[in-house]
């Protein structure tokens, strides 16, 4: 299918913007192990993404999707401008362009496209101030093609050059559908807030759940940073509780700083700042149980006062440090904190309590959040394997896991410069045609969807069908909530 860059769906409006995000999603993982690229807001600074390496210097990515060929090397010369004056750091800039450069001379030229492209490169690095220090790539269409052949991008290369599916006006089309056939049981005049709705969007990887996550992280950091406790501090009997809360805290401060937020295969990304957070906080809390030990003490020693203790007030030091370290473990310890990191969410209710109302508000939502989302029912499935079912509910033709689920993991990904995740909402297992339906296919669905990062789950179920839909093993994989209802 992908023959050509000319036939790329469009996406925001335009094929130039398909290519940025379509070479973004093929070549953000050419970085170094253990670093991560990085995608660039509007204005870019030059680059579509970079990445920062060891040494500080960052290596920038700049994708053009131009056919004139002195058009495209005006637009490279502009982008190396605006990157030697808006990116200091940059010291590698890789351009990725939808059309190979010739390298044979063509109607009585003297050179190839390629050999003015080397010229134009030597050009910048004389004539541009900043650019001699700069080391150029280039990474043309049939590399990109190359990637795309790959068993592992069919699912993208479905999704980009496909009849246009998963985008905002599909996706609402879906939606309407569904909350046509689900009749009385969705009815949004009679909406009512709760809690869980938030959990929803978090699985979505909304950007209000990331945003909360980093102000969170963002001042543990800052409290980290500024926790001072002098050679002066560590001085008698509160001396070695205090270096623990010390050490404690700078450890903290770097598993915090290396604990960047995204959508990941690896649910367990943020465990080594979860661990760091428990520490901290039991450390001080030790030190400020010494603290008010040593205190009762002098007070209760004949003849002394609470101030003959040196050390005493030392806990107040700490101790907004380790109020945001509380914070912030509960926070990931929490429903909403664990969907944004899991990706997966078992909501169970009594009949009536208003779980596919819930689950098409959700999708709605998601919707009007630039978030893709379906709502699928389970009544539904059941007639024919799990993958075809999910295809005909979605208007499809059968596609099988990897194509269906890797279109949407582009979709996910391609929703934001940082990236979401495409939900896929199973609403009423229990409805299933088949009795034993759901416990046989819940677990290839699960772990189908763990393998792309972009691609959530939120299923739900009456709660006296539980252990018939799945038993406890198999729920424990999920963020597990119970809907209130009227309650």
């Amino acid at each position: 299918m992908a023959s050509s860059f000319d036939l790329i769906r469009e996406w925001d409006g335009s094929q130039a913007r398909a290519f940025e995000e379509i070479s973004y999603q093929l070549l953000r993982d050419r970085v170094p192990e253990g670093r991560t690229a990085i995608r660039t807001g509007n204005p870019d600074g030059g680059v579509e993404w970079y990445v920062t390496l060891a040494d500080g210097s960052e290596h920038g990515w700049q994708a053009k999707h131009i056919h004139e060929f002195s058009a495209l090397l005006g637009a490279m010369a502009a982008s190396v401008r605006r990157v030697v004056e808006e990116r200091p750091r940059l010291r590698r800039l890789t351009f990725v362009i939808s059309t190979n450069l010739a390298t044979s001379t063509q109607r009585g030229e003297r050179k190839s496209q390629r050999q003015k492209y080397e010229d134009a490169v030597a050009h910048w690095k004389s004539s541009i101030p900043g650019a001699a220090a700069l080391t150029f790539d280039l990474v043309q269409e049939s590399d990109l093609l190359h990637e795309l052949s790959k068993p592992s991008n069919r699912g993208r290369e479905w999704f980009w050059w496909n009849h246009p599916v998963f985008d905002d006006a599909w996706l609402r089309r879906r939606h309407r559908e569904q909350a046509d056939a689900a009749g009385d049981r969705y009815q949004p005049e009679l909406q009512v807030e709760l809690p869980i709705q938030r959990d929803l969007e978090a699985l979505g990887f909304a950007s209000d759940a990331v945003d909360e996550f980093e102000r969170m992280r963002t001042h543990v950091i800052a409290e980290a940073r500024d926790l001072r406790l002098g050679p002066s501090r560590l001085r008698g009997p509160m001396a070695a509780p205090l270096r623990k809360v010390t050490e404690a805290a700078k450890a903290l401060r770097t598993s915090a700083e290396a604990a960047g937020l995204r959508p990941s295969k690896d649910s367990r990304s943020l465990d080594a700042l979860s661990v760091s957070l428990a520490t901290f906080v039991q450390v001080a809390r030790d030190a400020e149980s010494r603290e008010f030990d040593l205190e009762r003490e002098a007070r209760d020693r004949k003849g002394s006062d609470a101030g003959t203790l040196a050390s005493s007030g030392l806990r107040y030091l700490f101790r907004e440090l380790r109020e945001s370290a509380e914070a912030l473990g509960q926070w990931l310890r929490s429903p909403r904190g664990q969907a944004l990191q899991t990706g997966l969410y078992f909501l169970a209710g009594a009949a009536g309590s208003g779980k596919t109302h819930l689950l098409l508000d959700a999708v709605n939502r998601a919707l009007q959040d630039g978030r893709p989302a379906v709502f699928l029912a389970g009544g539904r499935f059941g007639r024919s394997d799990l993958w075809t079912a999910i295809c005909d509910q979605l208007g499809l033709e059968p596609l099988g896991a990897d194509i269906l689920l890797g279109a949407m993991n582009s979709a996910g990904e391609a929703a934001s410069l940082s990236g979401r995740r495409f939900v896929i909402a199973v609403d009423a297992l229990n409805d299933g045609t088949e009795g034993d339906f759901w416990r046989n296919n819940l677990p290839a669905l699960r772990t189908a969807v763990e393998d792309w990062p972009h691609v959530s789950l939120a299923v739900s179920c009456r709660d006296t069908y539980l252990d018939l839909v799945a038993d406890e093993r198999e729920r424990s994989n999920f963020v597990q909530q119970s809907h209130p209802g009227f309650a």
